[in-house]
């Protein structure tokens, strides 16, 4: 989900990508006007591979970076 500021609306998107990263908590997020980078942190299994997400939103897609 990705929460739309100027309407306070949380909107559900459709993501492409070879790997979507697992839910997780603890991890650090670098946001600028059209991406968002993902790095680290933990879910109820096991603690994330500290592999690098990017996250698009003109194309909505997601890629990878180990």
């Amino acid at each position: 989900h990705m929460l739309e500021i100027n309407s306070r609306e949380w909107i559900t998107l459709a993501l492409f990508g070879e790997e979507l990263p697992e839910s997780r908590w603890g991890h650090s997020i670098v946001a600028t006007k059209n991406k968002v980078i993902i790095f680290g942190g933990m879910n109820m299994k096991h603690y994330c591979a500290s592999a690098v997400f990017e996250l698009s939103f003109d194309d909505k897609k997601i890629k990878e970076y180990l």
